[in-house]
């Protein structure tokens, strides 16, 4: 740039001493190679402009301005689903070893034709077996039923039960009970029609696709404020335990 500031310097002593001169003809043709110098610069600089202070790809994923829209959906991006049409991910010795690890009195022949059918009657509907199986536990207290519930109903998710004097529906099986079970939540969940036969005897009370994600169920399947943090807590420990 000193360069091109000497050679401007110069040509205007020149141009200065060609009008007092009237050398006019080498006033202008130095003007001329000038500007072709002034103009060689300006297209080099907008070829090859000067280097800019760019933010580096760490600075960009953590910048505010990011578009967070995404973040009011539920994705599939976290350590466990929360949305209760999907697909479970633990396995049923995953299962049958969360619910006798917090309750050592529950036998493992119960255990584990429990875990087979929540699996199975999950998969059947699309159901989230981890979530149904989580909810299971809480309504139950682990199969413990110190609630108005009694073991003796079948009855895992506190269906129809209100009061002692209405303690909800009875169940002939512990397989319709997990059925009538799976039916509730895809009816919370989902607006698509039932695959098996209708067993929960609820299901039309239902308004149908109101709670698409663990965090719908507060305010709707129970008037409990901490309700879903309750089922969530639930699946972070079930998340946990590693394949067995």
């Amino acid at each position: 740039m000193l360069k091109y500031l000497s050679v401007f310097k110069a040509m205007l002593k020149i141009h200065k001493f060609a009008l007092f001169k009237n050398i006019k003809f080498f006033s202008v043709i130095f003007l001329f190679l000038f500007s072709n110098e002034i103009s060689s610069l300006s297209y080099s600089m907008i070829i090859n402009p000067p280097p800019e202070d760019k933010p580096s790809v760490a600075t960009i994923l953590n910048s505010d301005k990011i578009n967070t829209e995404y973040t009011n959906e539920y994705k599939n991006n976290t350590e466990f689903s929360l949305i209760i049409m999907d697909n479970g991910k633990k396995s049923k010795n995953q299962l049958v070893y969360f619910l006798i690890n917090n309750n050592p009195n529950i036998d493992y022949g119960t255990a584990n034709i429990l875990a087979k059918y929540y699996i199975e009657e999950a998969a059947r509907e699309g159901v989230n077996h981890d979530i149904a199986f989580c909810q299971m536990c809480l309504e139950t207290g682990f199969l413990k039923f110190n609630g108005i519930v009694s073991h003796k109903q079948n009855n895992f998710c506190g269906l129809g039960a209100v009061s002692p004097e209405h303690k909800g529906e009875i169940f002939l099986s512990k397989r319709l009970g997990v059925i009538a079970h799976i039916q509730h939540l895809k009816a919370y969940a989902s607006k698509k029609d039932l695959v098996g036969k209708l067993i929960d005897k609820r299901f039309g009370f239902v308004k149908r696709g109101i709670a698409p994600t663990v965090d719908h169920l507060t305010g709707k399947w129970a008037a409990d404020k901490n309700y879903s943090n309750k089922i969530k807590n639930l699946l972070s420990r079930l998340n946990q335990i590693q394949p067995i």
